[in-house]
């Protein structure tokens, strides 16, 4: 059985802890004025490159998640030889496509401002860092 620890720190503890001994990472932080604390985002500054390898493999656990459930037409496919449906071979390669698309903006950001741009997003639509196709508009 697999066991998960979690560490709880404040960003003042965090200083000191290396993002490469994590799986995930959650970022908490309190708003004053309107402001976030300047600190929290010399944090993100300082382990920019590990919080983009963390994203980046998160991204791809996700896409695998997305794909998971058509999995069995392709597995089909190879012992029947039954044709895959139009629908789910686009929604496969769509998939694939938007794991990229992510990849590529995530990879792509070199600032702070860069990331948070991946996070933001208008009421009703979706942060780029979450943009997969839904299987149910296929």
């Amino acid at each position: 059985s697999e066991s998960n620890n979690v560490d709880l720190a404040s960003l003042l503890e965090a200083k000191t802890l290396s993002l490469k001994n994590y799986q995930q990472i959650i970022i908490g932080a309190s708003i004053r004025y309107g402001k976030y604390r300047k600190d929290l985002f010399e944090f993100i500054e300082k382990n920019l490159d590990d919080l983009k390898t963390l994203w980046l493999s998160d991204t791809k656990n996700s896409c695998n998640s997305q794909l998971q459930s058509t999995d069995w037409y392709v597995i089909r496919k190879a012992d029947t030889g039954t044709a895959i449906p139009d629908n789910i071979t686009k929604y496969r390669t769509d998939t694939r496509t938007a794991c990229k698309t992510i990849e590529d903006k995530i990879t792509a950001c070199s600032s702070v401002d860069d990331f948070k741009k991946l996070f933001e997003s208008s009421i009703g639509e979706i942060a780029p860092i979450y943009n997969f196709p839904n299987i149910k508009d296929y």
